[in-house]
């Protein structure tokens, strides 16, 4: 074999391994998610222990808070979207806890914006008394006052 042919041989192999490598980065890219983290306080304090579930467009995640929601100090849970998850999100958070048979709501929903796979956007939520319980062992529904 000519040093000709060695070398184009060489070239063809480099070429042809550095597409390979090149290849096996792209299929290792894992697309991120996008992140909205929620403040959210209270018009009234509301002890603890909550469950307080947060709505962020299409997901929706569960959260036990210990110590209740505060009038003035933030509590700030955050809420993964998936990749495709892009456009303007609608976001609330409820809970049924603090007082027994009192439900909590936003005072008004928010929206934030997702641009692209990897967005992080923050929004604050004032949670507000939006109902009790039916009568005394009755366990169910809610009725607005």
């Amino acid at each position: 074999m000519s040093r000709h042919n060695r070398l184009r041989a060489i070239s063809i192999a480099l070429s042809a391994g550095a597409a390979v490598a090149s290849l096996a980065a792209v299929s290792c890219i894992k697309e991120k998610d996008s992140l909205v983290i929620v403040s959210m306080t209270s018009e009234v304090p509301i002890p603890g222990p909550i469950t307080v579930h947060i709505t962020v467009g299409p997901v929706t995640q569960s959260f036990e808070i210990a110590g209740g929601l505060s009038m003035t100090m933030p509590t700030q849970r955050g809420v993964y979207l998936d990749h495709g998850t892009t456009g303007s999100q609608v976001v609330t958070a409820t809970t049924q806890g603090g007082t027994p048979c009192v439900t909590y709501g936003p005072m008004l929903p928010q929206t934030v914006i997702i641009g692209s796979a990897g967005d992080v956007k923050t929004t604050s939520l004032t949670l507000v008394h939006t109902g009790t319980c039916g009568g005394a062992g009755t366990g169910g529904g809610s009725k607005n006052d």
